[in-house]
C-alpha cells in the first residue's frame, strides 16, 4: 500500500510488515498474524510529547485486521483497529516521516492486557 507522498508499506508472507519513506528508507516495523499487527514503541522516543501520544502508520490500518497489539515499557495493549483509525492524524513530510495517526496514551492504556 502506497500513501499520496511516496511511502509504502508492505507485509511479506511470513507477516513482517516493512515501512519504506519514499522508496528509499526500509524499516521493519512489526509483524502481522491473523487479525492482530504487532508493532513495539519506546516512551522514551515514540511518544509526541505535545499531544502524549504514540503515532501508528494510517496504512497499517488498511490491512484486514482487527487489532494492533502495542508493547513498550510500560506494558502490552491490544487496540481496536477501529480506536486507531478515530484517532487524529498528523504528517511530519518536512522530517522524513509517514502520515501517522496519534492513538494518546490515556487511550491506550485502557487496552492493557
Amino acid at each position: 500500500m502506497i500513501d499520496d507522498i511516496g511511502n509504502s508499506v508492505d507485509v511479506s508472507g511470513s507477516g513482517l510488515i516493512t515501512l519504506t519513506l519514499k522508496n528509499t528508507t526500509k524499516r521493519k516495523i512489526g509483524k502481522i498474524v491473523g487479525d492482530t499487527a504487532f508493532i513495539s514503541r519506546s516512551l522514551f522516543t515514540h511518544v509526541h510529547r505535545n499531544s502524549k501520544s504514540y503515532g501508528i502508520n494510517e496504512l497499517l490500518t488498511l490491512f484486514p485486521i482487527s487489532f494492533i497489539q502495542l508493547k513498550d515499557e510500560s506494558g502490552t495493549y491490544r487496540i481496536p483497529v477501529d480506536i486507531v483509525k478515530g484517532s487524529p492524524a498528523r504528517i511530519f513530510a518536512q522530517k522524513g516521516y509517514e502520515k501517522q495517526l496519534f492513538v494518546p496514551l490515556d487511550t491506550i492504556k485502557k487496552y492493557k492486557i
